[in-house]
């Protein structure tokens, strides 16, 4: 699976895998369905926020879901954003992911704010494949970044003439 991932370029100049732009960009089909299978306003919040429209966007029981990842099995470790039949908002804890307080927002965006409280500690842009690899990416030992101390480097230069 090596190779780059094919990319494209927003409207707000932001590149991203296709993969996720054709999501978002179905979401945006979706949003208009006329059952009102999904809330407008909500997708538009949650694509307002940079985090959140790094993550991989997915429907199901009519609430925008989000995964770290771009195929399934999905993550499940994102709080979703869900409308209460009362008014109001709440983020629901994911079933893998981190306690999140129990509270009611008013508007779309301050459900998008709660979300985004509840992340998982490092979450960054949505990985191409399965949930399997953000285990691999977590296991992965990083590249040795340290610098390397100016006599040693003068000895390294040196030994290559």
């Amino acid at each position: 699976m090596g190779g780059r991932t094919p990319t494209t370029t927003s409207s707000g100049g932001r590149t991203m895998p296709t993969s996720r732009s054709n999501a978002w960009r179905g979401r945006g089909r979706q949003r208009n369905a006329p059952d009102g299978l999904i809330d407008h306003d909500i997708v538009e919040a949650a694509y307002a926020n940079s985090l959140l429209r790094s993550l991989f966007p997915l429907i199901s029981h009519g609430t925008l879901q989000f995964s770290r990842c771009t195929r399934s099995p999905w993550s499940y470790d994102v709080p979703t954003p869900v409308r209460l039949l009362g008014g109001g908002w709440k983020a629901r804890p994911a079933p893998q992911g981190r306690d999140i307080p129990d509270r009611i927002a008013q508007t779309p965006e301050e459900a998008v704010v709660f979300v985004v409280g509840g992340l998982p500690d490092g979450c960054g842009p949505a990985v191409e494949g399965p949930a399997g690899l953000l285990l691999e990416q977590r296991n992965r030992p990083l590249p040795d970044r340290s610098p390397t101390p100016r006599s040693s480097l003068r000895t390294a230069l040196m030994e290559t003439r």
